[in-house]
C-alpha cells in the first residue's frame, strides 16, 4: 500500500505540472487499497481526472464512496458471458458480483464512466456476442474487446540472444491460455458479426487487425511486426 503522503506528494507534482493528465488507479486491486477513500478526496481537490480498473468483487460495497468522491471512470474488467468468466476466475459469483457492482453504481444515477474490458481466449472466442448480449442492458460508455498481450517462449530466446545481457525477457501469458488452441478463423468471422451489429455502447477491438490473414499471423506467427 502506498503511504498517503507519498501519493499526495506524487498528486500535488501531477497537478502543478501536468494539469491535464489522467490519474490511473491499477494493478493488482485497488479497492483494496486502505487510502482509497481519502486518496481519491485529494485527487478530487486538485480537480485531476481519476480512473480505477477493478475486477469489481467489491464494487457494490464501494460504489456509495466511488460516485461521492468524483470517481471520473471505472474499468471492469471481465473474461466473457457468466460461466466462461467464473471458470478463469475460478469463483463461481465473480460475475455476479461485477453486476451487482454495475447496478450499484447505475442505480445511484451516477456520472462514472463504466468501461468493460474483456481479452480474448481460447475460452470465449465464439462466446463474444454473448457476451456482449449480457451487457446490454447496464448504462456503459465502452466496452474493449481486446487480443491477447503475450510474450512467447522464442519471442523470448530471440531477444535473450541479443539483449539478454541487458535487458533479459521472459515468455509472458502463455502458460495457462494456448494461442493455437485459437480458431483464427472462427474468431475473424465473429469479429465481422459483432462490428455488423448495433450495441447499447461503444465496442472497440485492441489492436485493430485488418484481415484474417493478420489475425492468424498475430496469434501464431508473433515475430512478425504488424503496424
Amino acid at each position: 500500500h502506498m503511504p498517503l503522503d507519498l501519493f499526495k506528494k506524487i498528486v500535488d507534482q501531477a497537478a502543478r505540472y501536468f494539469p491535464g493528465i489522467k490519474l490511473g488507479y491499477a494493478f493488482t486491486e485497488p479497492l483494496m487499497y486502505i487510502y482509497l477513500k481519502e486518496s481519491l478526496q485529494y485527487v478530487k481537490e486538485k480537480n485531476l481526472f481519476a480512473s480505477l480498473t477493478t475486477n469489481a468483487l467489491g464494487l457494490k460495497k464501494w460504489a456509495p464512496i466511488l460516485d461521492q468522491t468524483g470517481l471520473n471512470e471505472i474499468n471492469i474488467s471481465l473474461d466473457g458471458p457468466p460461466a466462461i468468466h467464473n471458470y478463469v476466475r475460478g469463483n463461481e459469483h465473480s460475475f455476479s458480483k461485477a453486476v451487482e457492482g454495475i447496478e450499484a453504481l447505475t442505480s445511484r444515477g451516477s456520472k462514472i464512466d463504466i468501461n468493460i474490458y474483456c481479452v480474448i481466449t481460447e475460452w470465449n472466442v465464439g462466446k463474444l456476442e454473448e457476451f456482449l448480449g449480457c451487457l446490454g442492458s447496464f448504462k456503459l460508455k465502452r466496452v474493449g474487446l481486446m487480443h491477447s498481450n503475450f510474450t512467447s517462449h522464442h519471442i523470448a530466446a530471440q531477444h535473450n540472444e541479443i539483449f539478454g545481457g541487458l535487458y533479459p525477457a521472459t515468455a509472458s501469458n502463455v502458460t495457462d491460455t494456448k494461442n493455437e488452441f485459437i480458431d483464427t478463423n472462427n474468431l475473424w468471422r465473429e469479429i465481422q458479426e459483432v462490428k455488423g451489429k448495433r450495441w447499447n455502447f461503444q465496442v472497440n477491438f485492441f489492436p485493430e487487425i485488418e484481415s484474417a490473414e493478420k489475425l492468424k499471423q498475430y496469434y501464431l506467427n508473433p515475430e512478425i511486426f504488424i503496424g
